[in-house]
């Protein structure tokens, strides 16, 4: 089975939001990046010492543990700002090479659900993109459509989703959610109270057919599509 090659989390920020509001969140956050072992670039150090707008593009961290292991000495993030298209959010996009280490996977999540718990991210989820192709296939990347729309049971699942507490709440998810640790690796609260469900402890692309046929029975809907 084809690697990805990257990962994308998408981390939804409120539609207000701006590039200019978003790296000062992410500038007040960056003690938890460092958490991580990821420090600034060489070309954005500055722009991580005061917030502004240039954290934004390729190499902006670099993870220096992983870095050190694969030979790869910018190994690390990209960071981008983009409306979603179909839904009232603006999105920032978390990248990492995931070809040919997938094990990037192992420090990913811990810190996209550390950055959403802090920042107090509504909704967030992370899938593989493999250039050349498309969502068809479930390789295009994580999705941004109707179907993750705030105020419903989202009709699609990633390989790592979150929810922030209100969302949790508001969309009344809690209990249904509850209802999968038997299925998933990892289906419970987050620090910040709100919620994780994480498929398999490692990227997998293959579709969890218990976790599926279990989704759409706690919620009472059809099996949800599998966005890896």
């Amino acid at each position: 089975m084809a690697l990805p090659t990257d990962f994308i989390a998408n981390l939804h920020f409120a539609p207000d939001e701006t590039e200019k509001t978003i790296a000062k969140a992410l500038f007040e956050s960056r003690n938890v990046f460092s958490k991580h072992g990821l420090h600034p670039g060489m070309a954005t150090r500055r722009a991580w010492q005061t917030g502004s707008k240039s954290i934004f593009g390729a190499w902006t961290l670099i993870q220096s543990d992983f870095a050190a292991r694969t030979g790869k000495q910018l190994w690390g993030l990209d960071l981008m700002v983009y409306p979603a298209p179909q839904i009232p959010a603006q999105v920032l996009s978390i990248v990492v090479r995931s070809h040919p280490y997938p094990d990037s996977w192992t420090w990913l999540t811990p810190l996209i659900e550390d950055v959403c718990s802090f920042l107090g991210i509504s909704f967030a989820c992370i899938s593989g993109f493999m250039v050349g192709r498309g969502h068809a296939d479930g390789s295009g990347g994580p999705p941004m459509g109707p179907e993750l729309s705030p105020g419903k049971v989202p009709s699609i699942l990633c390989p790592w989703m979150y929810w922030g507490r209100e969302r949790l709440a508001s969309d009344k998810l809690t209990m249904g959610l509850k209802s999968l640790k038997a299925v998933a690796f990892r289906s419970s609260t987050s620090d910040d109270a709100g919620w994780v469900l994480q498929a398999y402890a490692g990227y997998d692309r293959q579709r969890p057919e218990q976790l599926l046929a279990a989704y759409a029975d706690a919620f009472s809907v059809e099996k949800p599509k599998w966005a890896p």
